[in-house]
């Protein structure tokens, strides 16, 4: 379900940034354009599936981040890691760090004026990102993956649910 909920969440996307007709055919009498209605009416509509929604969303940043097949309590404590261990640990960082810069430069031009729903919908991204970030970055708190680490860990839970509070607002 996610899988079809995310393309169809891509389509729409991808139609409205094809539509030929949002510069040219702006209504003369200042009504609300064609292509503004019906992205209004997907978002209520996607609305009465937050939940779904936000899971969809997340996994669309986090892809497999928090599912690292590493685990911390199965090491003895000072013992190093294999070259491929850090790689996929740093490539999982990287992913989460490219995926949720995306989602904020994308996300944060949506705009949902209507702020229950805007807060709902925010509130389901900051729980499941927030959510599988701390289990992800408890579970490699103690793995000497990097010399670097900061180059990795670009980003608190804290700030991450900063950056979400800031999406689908235009004035933000």
């Amino acid at each position: 379900m996610e899988t079809t909920g995310a393309k169809a969440l891509e389509e729409f996307a991808d139609s409205i940034k094809n539509d030929p007709d949002k510069e040219y055919n702006m209504p003369k009498d200042g009504t609300v354009h064609e292509l503004t209605s019906n992205a209004i009416l997907f978002l209520q509509q996607l609305l009465d599936f937050q939940e779904t929604a936000g899971a969809m969303l997340a996994s669309q940043v986090l892809g497999d981040t928090y599912n690292i097949p590493l685990d911390p309590r199965e090491r003895v404590s000072g013992s190093v890691l294999k070259d491929k261990e850090r790689q996929v640990i740093k490539d999982k960082f990287k992913g989460f760090n490219d995926g949720l810069e995306e989602l904020c430069k994308i996300q944060k031009v949506w705009a949902i004026p209507d702020k229950e729903q805007r807060d709902a919908i925010r509130h389901a991204q900051k729980k499941l990102i927030s959510d599988a970030y701390k289990a992800f970055l408890h579970r490699c708190a103690n793995m000497p993956f990097t010399k670097n680490p900061e180059k990795y860990h670009k980003y608190t839970p804290e700030l991450v649910e900063d950056m979400i509070d800031k999406l689908f607002d235009t004035s933000a």
